[in-house]
């Protein structure tokens, strides 16, 4: 904007979330252009654009005085169009000018928002040829606000940052003026506090203690102390300003339910003109001495910071953001301002991931202590939101009965919150106001699914028995869920065992118990599947089933508790014998580690695709990670997608010189759960796949498979 003439502010008041055309109100407001103080511009509609736009013709704006529409350019998005018409008389200095702003017909209000509109001049910039005018502005640099330097066009002036220095910021503005007795402007500087034009986010104003902003006019030299002072011996003569206040709306009290030092409207800004009278310069020779003569405009103000003292805000909440399937007591302390007002609300939503409340107990109620499939009670009352004030404490609390979890994994609960009373409440930035802002998670049962595998070739063997599934309670940072194994004892045998149900321990532990499972940790198939113990005499063990123990073998007792699982599966031939394997079990078990390993079959030369044994990937997905613990490995590829023999990757390009074993990131890990044993057992044709889980609680849902082909062999 040019500083020959002023443009005001304007504001308009509209229904939120109806669309402008459908507004009971007029859908514009008036901006009017007229003359700064002194200020000599012939005004004319003609003479205005909004940059960038075109000129239409808008049959709406028939009725009006005549001038320019103009239309698109540089305006938000919200407006339609901007007609100008004048006021006054056209083309005189004491003229107004109207620019009507039309917003768009479909524009849906939902908030405060400020709206810029690029008001430019059609006409040309004039340099003028006359007296010289050269002055330094100086003021505070400050964090707190900002100061815009406008161009000044007519006349035309420079504006050229000097210094800033020991908190001060420094101006030149020089050029030339008509030789005219009238004031020119050669200055004109905006001050704006940050942030703050509606004094929602911070409380910072202008005029403290009823202090005005001013500016003081000062030169190095005494009056009369040297040639070029003597020419100005008052420099109030030849310069003047003017001060264009901002203010606050309104009493900012009314808005915020807060009281502050200061009970009136604020001034958050203001607008500092600067005025050369050239012909007061005296003779040529003062006009050439003006450049060095130092003339200084101080511009002086006080940032002012109002006392806030909060009477109706809610501070924080406190509440334990789990709870364990059981369900049981819970709670939400409420904490804030003695006498606030609000409304709290605790929803059941449909899923972990889900905004939507549950059509079943999906509202709790602070009423009864319970959750009800209605927002409402039979009382009629409202229990999606329930209103409540801070007592003398400080705080309030609100007790929660949650139900038992049976039959699902997890249930997520938000707490919402919402201002209440005549004058709203103001809530801190931690208070949560929408679903998923503040969440209490109740970690129900989570399954691990046994299933037996064939990596290879399926053919050679019949068809799979049934998974089995593990339900257990889901495991969670700060659940207490106590293991109920009863513990474990590790022992050696003294002496071999061979088809007998006595066991010779290589010393005496009292820790040994009748009833305790009987195994040897991958060590093979001698101690059958779900032997137990039957007597215990100091060292001498008997077992219910004949064993086959080898001289100091490791073998394990673990209490029988509903901890430790028991799983079977019988694996029957197709066309070919089946035999039990035995060799390292611990590795025949997949989907309990947090990697899973594979072996390529060959090299491979800057490619994305990977070949391996058949069936290899069968334990792979697509979105896998390549762990970075993998050694020659270019970047951490995704997997893209897999076939029986190809992984397919996304990302870096790799390079083999041949077989290659990679280690992958499962897609979930259970680190709370481990294997104690797994064996393979003749029986008839057939073999079985016996052994024990620990699983206390399941971090994850997931799949566990068992690898047939490790632990059973096929030949022809």
């Amino acid at each position: 904007m040019a500083v020959n003439y002023k443009i005001s502010e304007a504001s308009i008041v509209l229904t939120g979330g109806v669309t402008v055309g459908d507004q009971p109100v007029n859908p514009y407001v008036d901006l009017i252009i007229s003359n700064w103080h002194g200020g000599k511009y012939n005004l004319s509609a003609e003479k205005f654009c909004i940059g960038g736009a075109v000129k239409v013709v808008d049959p709406q704006l028939v009725d009006l005085p005549s001038g320019q529409v103009w239309e698109g350019g540089n305006v938000d998005i919200e407006v339609k169009n901007v007609h100008f018409s004048d006021i006054g008389n056209p083309g005189t200095t004491t003229n107004r000018v109207r620019a009507r702003v039309y917003f768009k017909d479909l524009f849906i209000p939902t908030a405060i928002t400020k709206v810029f509109v690029d008001i430019d001049e059609i006409d040309e910039i004039i340099d003028y040829d006359g007296c010289n005018s050269c002055l330094i502005t100086n003021w505070k640099s400050n964090p707190l606000q900002t100061v815009t330097v406008n161009e000044v066009v007519r006349p035309k002036m420079k504006n050229t940052l000097m210094a800033t220095l020991d908190g001060s910021t420094q101006y030149l503005h020089e050029g030339s003026n008509p030789r005219e007795s009238y004031m020119n402007p050669i200055a004109h500087i905006s001050f704006d506090r940050v942030g703050v034009a509606d004094f929602t986010t911070l409380y910072h104003a202008y005029d403290q203690g009823g202090k005005y902003p001013s500016v003081s006019f000062k030169q190095p030299y005494a009056p009369g102390s040297n040639t070029a002072s003597g020419c100005w011996p008052d420099l109030n003569e030849i310069y003047s300003y003017e001060i264009i206040p901002r203010y606050t709306l309104a009493d900012i009290t009314k808005w915020t339910g807060e009281s502050t030092s200061r009970s009136n409207s604020l001034l958050y800004g203001f607008d500092v003109l600067i005025y050369y009278r050239p012909d007061s310069c005296g003779t040529k020779d003062c006009e050439d001495l003006i450049a060095t003569a130092g003339h200084t405009a101080e511009i002086s103000y006080d940032l002012f910071t109002p006392s806030v003292v909060v009477k109706n805000k809610i501070n924080h909440l406190s509440y334990k953001n789990y709870v364990a399937h059981w369900g049981g007591s819970g709670s939400i302390r409420v904490h804030g301002s003695v006498g606030a007002k609000y409304k709290i609300g605790l929803h059941r939503k449909e899923s972990l991931t889900s905004t939507t409340t549950a059509a079943t107990g999906g509202y709790y109620s602070f009423y009864g202590g319970r959750f009800l499939d209605t927002s409402s009670d039979p009382q009629g009352r409202v229990v999606s939101l329930y209103e409540d004030t801070i007592g003398a404490s400080g705080s309030n609390l609100h007790p929660i009965s949650f139900p038992p979890i049976t039959t699902v994994e997890d249930y997520r609960y938000d707490i919402v919150l919402q201002p209440a009373g005549v004058v709203p409440s103001v809530f801190a930035d931690s208070i949560p106001t929408i679903p998923g802002d503040a969440s209490i998670i109740q970690y129900g049962f989570k399954s691990l699914t046994l299933t037996p595998l064939v990596v290879g070739t399926g053919s050679d063997y019949g068809s799979m028995p049934d998974s089995q599934v593990i339900k257990r309670r889901g495991n969670f940072a700060g659940g207490s869920y106590a293991s109920k194994s009863g513990g474990s004892v590790s022992a050696k045998s003294k002496q071999s065992t061979s088809g007998s149900r006595v066991l010779t321990l290589s010393k005496v532990d009292p820790r040994v118990r009748v009833g305790m499972r009987v195994m040897m940790p991958h060590g093979g198939n001698g101690i059958p599947h779900l032997t137990t113990v039957v007597n215990v005499n100091k060292d001498i063990i008997t077992l219910s089933a004949v064993c086959t123990i080898a001289a100091q073998k490791r073998v394990l007792f673990v209490s029988k508790t509903s901890d430790v699982i028991p799983f079977s599966f019988t694996i029957p031939p197709n066309v070919k014998s089946l035999t039990p394997n035995n060799v390292r079990t611990e590795e025949t078990v997949a989907g309990l580690d947090a990697t899973v390993t594979i072996k390529t079959s060959a090299s491979v030369g800057d490619s994305s695709t990977l070949t391996t044994t058949s069936g290899a990937t069968k334990l792979l997905k697509s979105g896998m990670k390549l762990s970075a613990k993998n050694k020659g490995v270019t970047g951490t590829p995704l997997i893209a997608s897999v076939t029986d023999t190809t992984i397919v990757l996304q990302g870096d390009n790799q390079t083999f010189s041949g077989p290659q074993e990679l280690t992958f990131e499962a897609e979930y890990a259970n680190p709370s759960v481990s294997l104690y044993h797994v064996q393979a057992d003749q029986s008839g044709s057939s073999v079985k796949i016996q052994g024990y889980i620990n699983a206390a609680a399941i971090d994850n849902t997931a799949v566990v498979n068992i690898l047939v082909d490790s632990l059973v062999t096929a030949t022809s």
